[in-house]
C-alpha cells in the first residue's frame, strides 16, 4: 500500500496571515494551485488553509472580499501522519468535511493531499485486490 507522504504535494505554497484576498488569489493563480497554507510570520508555523472554494464563496456574499485577511477566512489545518498508509487514515479522512489534509512528518507539515486523490488510490488498490479490471 502507498504511504501518504509519497502522494502529497510537497511544494508548499503559503501566504501570510495578514495577506488580503487579492494577494491570496494572485499567489494561487501564479502557482496554478487550488489552496495555500496560512503562515504566522512571528511563530513561523502554519496556522490554517485557504482554498479556491472559499474565495468563490466570498464572492457570492455580495460584499467586497478584498479587505479580508487570510486570518479572517482560513479554516483550521487537518493533519495526517505521512508515514501512515492510505488505508490507515482513510476513515479519519472519509468522515471529515475537509477536502485537503496537511501531511506531517515529525510534527512538521511536509505536504498537502486531497481527500479525492486518496479515495481514488484506495479504490484502485481495492480493485486490484479483488481482481477487477477497468475497461
Amino acid at each position: 500500500m502507498v504511504k501518504l507522504s509519497t502522494i502529497a504535494r510537497k511544494n508548499i505554497i503559503f501566504c501570510k496571515k495578514e495577506d488580503t484576498v487579492d494577494t491570496i488569489a494572485t499567489i494561487m493563480v501564479r502557482h496554478h494551485i487550488g489552496c495555500v497554507l496560512v503562515k504566522d510570520t512571528i511563530t513561523e508555523e502554519f496556522i490554517g488553509l485557504i482554498d479556491d472554494r472559499m474565495l468563490f464563496r466570498l464572492l457570492t456574499l455580495g460584499e467586497n472580499p478584498i479587505p479580508k485577511t487570510a486570518e479572517e477566512i482560513m479554516i483550521p489545518l487537518h493533519l495526517i501522519e505521512g508515514e501512515l498508509e492510505i488505508e490507515d487514515d482513510w476513515h479519519k479522512m472519509e468522515n471529515s468535511n475537509a477536502e485537503r489534509f496537511c501531511v506531517t512528518e515529525n510534527e512538521r507539515v511536509i505536504g498537502i493531499v486531497k481527500k479525492k486523490t486518496v479515495g481514488m488510490l484506495r479504490l484502485k488498490h481495492l480493485k486490484q485486490k479483488l481482481g477487477i479490471i477497468d475497461v
